[in-house]
């Protein structure tokens, strides 16, 4: 069996914390590394982390400079052969939701299953269409397993202070297209959709112009383009 670590970052939020690692605890596959890395909490957090000391592996609780430095102590912590970033309030949508993922055999850097997003009553979105052009910046992050190795030679850049995921991915994608990621036809993760990006919607968009006018060339560059500015002329009629 392959170990999945489980990199769950938390911030003053213990009730949270709990339903994701009650799911944690839950899931039928076994072979978990459970990693928890708090930003400092003053409230009830680490009393939820000292109740569940048999499920969580390693955990850390300091100061950080932002998730996604939160994000990278996890993946140094982590000694999986597959990374899974579930964060607090986040859940797995079935008792079976990690095995069944695992159980589709990719060879690819990541592997990509469906999300709940609570934000939007419930509505379940698949990735069957993800690599077409324009679509590369829609997966959530909850939805994706990371292959270990991905982070050999790379972490988050924490100058995207909001959209340091996406260029994740889009460095992936202009690396190897080919591996890049397969996706499978199972119902993963309950994505609650409050997370930074999401209380600074304009501004994660604007970094997200700044990436792919660094990263992105010819028309797969437009298309992505078209797609982020599409999502800026909705956010400004809202």
């Amino acid at each position: 069996m392959s170990l999945v670590s489980i990199i769950t970052v938390v911030k003053n939020d213990a009730a949270a914390l709990q339903e994701t690692l009650e799911s944690v605890r839950k899931q039928s596959y076994s072979d978990i590394e459970m990693i928890v890395v708090d930003g400092g909490s003053d409230d009830l957090t680490l009393d939820v982390i000292h109740s569940y000391d048999e499920l969580i592996d390693s955990w850390v609780s300091e100061v950080d400079e932002g998730i996604y430095d939160a994000m990278n102590k996890g993946v140094t912590m982590a000694t999986g052969d597959w990374l899974h970033f579930l964060n607090a309030g986040d859940v797995y949508l079935h008792t079976q939701s990690l095995e069944k993922l695992l159980n589709c055999q990719s060879n690819s850097q990541l592997m990509v299953g469906n999300v709940m997003l609570g934000a939007n009553q419930g509505q379940i979105v698949n990735y069957r269409c993800f690599e077409r052009a324009g679509l590369l910046g829609t997966i959530c992050h909850q939805a994706i397993l990371f292959r270990a190795s991905v982070f050999q030679e790379r972490l988050y850049d924490t100058r995207f202070g909001l959209s340091a995921d996406f260029d994740l991915l889009v460095e992936l994608y202009l690396d190897n297209r080919s591996t890049f990621a397969d996706y499978c036809d199972v119902d993963f993760v309950l994505y609650q959709g409050d997370g930074l990006s999401d209380q600074n919607a304009r501004l994660a968009l604007e970094e997200r112009k700044m990436i792919l006018d660094q990263r992105l060339k010819g028309a797969h560059r437009i298309a992505n383009l078209l797609n982020v500015n599409r999502q800026l002329l909705k956010l400004k009629s809202a």
